[in-house]
């Protein structure tokens, strides 16, 4: 079967070749911000914590697409799709929490500009090391929200779709 240019019978590999090493190098950067982070004393602060937890998540996303994503499409391996739910999963998580990282981050730097009376009060280090808690609780209840809604969607849609063929 084809999609525009592409053809999904043969290029499946160049899709594969290609994400290897992009995934690679989003790794590498994200391990070297890690590196640097934890280095610099002037990113212990609120800033560096919520930089430095989105760089790991990011670090993870970045993994399971090199080492499983990549090579999935690559060798289209029977085992590794057999898997794919499992690691999709996992893929799918650290990109939301990577997401939310992102948002903690920006909030981190409005109040700093906008409000830096609030920023001392809201980004304390209490707060601020039980934000990747709060983020992964936000996380796990917007797939719980998701997977509730899709499981009542796929079921009528079964249903419908069992009705039709033996009502016709």
């Amino acid at each position: 079967s084809t999609m525009g240019d592409f053809d999904m019978s043969k290029d499946y590999r160049l899709a594969g070749a290609i994400l290897f090493p992009m995934a690679l190098v989003g790794l590498a950067c994200n391990v070297s911000v890690v590196r640097f982070i934890k280095s610099i004393p002037s990113l212990n602060n609120s800033f560096g914590s919520v930089t430095l937890s989105q760089a790991v998540v990011d670090s993870i996303h970045q993994f399971f697409m090199a080492f499983y994503f990549a090579p999935t499409i690559f060798f289209r391996n029977k085992t590794m799709y057999a898997l794919s739910a499992q690691f999709g999963y996992a893929i799918l998580s650290a990109y939301q929490i990577c997401c939310y990282s992102h948002l903690f981050i920006s909030l981190n730097r409005f109040f700093a500009v906008c409000a830096p009376l609030a920023y001392r009060r809201l980004f304390r280090w209490g707060f601020t090391f039980k934000k990747p808690l709060a983020v992964v609780k936000m996380n796990r209840s917007c797939f719980t929200v998701q997977t509730v809604f899709k499981t009542y969607v796929l079921a009528r849609t079964a249903s419908r779709i069992y009705e039709s063929l033996i009502l016709h």
